[in-house]
């Protein structure tokens, strides 16, 4: 198989998962690969609290992502052949983008969380976000409040 064929086959799986996730947003794998993980904020809570409970958040990934590097290191010392295997480099290239996204996110929002503590605004969340997409609100418009 020539690499334009590989090329054009990768994108076009692409082109074709995100056709299906938009068509079918409430479908399992949609939901799964769309659904915001992140911490939301709660009522009465300043931005720079919030901002630090997602500094956390990503701490936690990146050590998470720490932790299974370490694993496939350790895995890849005890067994020098799988040390050069394609999926163990492929893993460990995803695993350094993953570290360098949670590292930059978390140094990110931190100093936004300590530039709303000390030079402001921070002011408090009054009410709870939506968690209504886009997409649920064109299938499934609110209902008119009876006059």
């Amino acid at each position: 198989m020539s690499f334009e064929l590989k090329i054009g086959l990768f994108w076009a799986a692409v082109i074709g998962i995100q056709w299906a996730i938009r068509r079918f947003p409430h479908s399992l794998p949609a939901r799964w690969l769309m659904t915001w993980n992140g911490p939301f904020p709660t009522r009465g809570e300043t931005r720079s609290r919030y901002y630090w409970r997602k500094t956390r958040f990503a701490i936690g990934w990146l050590l998470q992502i720490v932790a299974v590097a370490a694993a496939l290191a350790l895995i890849a010392k005890l067994s020098p052949e799988l040390a050069e295997s394609d999926a163990m480099l492929i893993s460990m290239f995803a695993l350094s983008l993953g570290f360098g996204m949670a590292l930059l996110g978390g140094l990110l929002v931190a100093l936004a969380a300590l530039k709303a503590a000390v030079l402001g605004p921070n002011p408090q969340f009054t009410a709870a976000p939506t968690t209504r997409s886009a997409a649920d609100s064109e299938l499934n418009p609110p209902s008119e409040s009876p006059r």
